[in-house]
């Protein structure tokens, strides 16, 4: 504030040929600050828009690539399956596939062989067997 207030003063007591020496400092004075707000990368939009697709990259590399290769196998395990194969499921039972739909198995759980319930597919977590030991 104070530095327009200098120059304001020195455009009426300079003659011309000076005001224009005022003005081209003045206008140096300008962009010294814009170049200074550049930052340490430089600024601009270049340098967003690398940001941008740096974060991308780093989070498809550790989060969404392996979340797909884990659903991936899952889907092929669950694929596989078989009638007489041991399962798990999500909520940690096990069982044994007794009879296959499209979406549906049919589980027989514990060791009273009448205990049969249809499980959805999704809800196969592994081809395991339960230890006993």
């Amino acid at each position: 504030m104070s530095h327009n207030f200098l120059l304001a003063s020195a455009d009426t007591t300079l003659g011309h040929g000076t005001q224009a020496a005022v003005a081209a400092s003045t206008e140096v004075a300008q962009q010294a600050p814009a170049q200074q707000d550049a930052g340490l990368f430089g600024g601009g939009t270049f340098t967003l828009i690398f940001m941008y697709v740096a974060i991308f990259a780093v989070a498809w590399m550790f989060i969404i690539r392996p979340q797909r290769k884990r659903q991936k196998a899952q889907s092929e395990m669950q694929s596989a399956l078989q009638v007489g194969d041991s399962i798990m499921t999500n909520s940690g039972m096990y069982g044994k596939i007794v009879d296959m739909g499209t979406d549906v198995y049919v589980i027989e759980f514990g060791t009273a062989k009448g205990v049969r319930i249809p499980v959805a597919k999704s809800e196969i977590m592994a081809k395991k067997e339960p230890s006993l030991t």
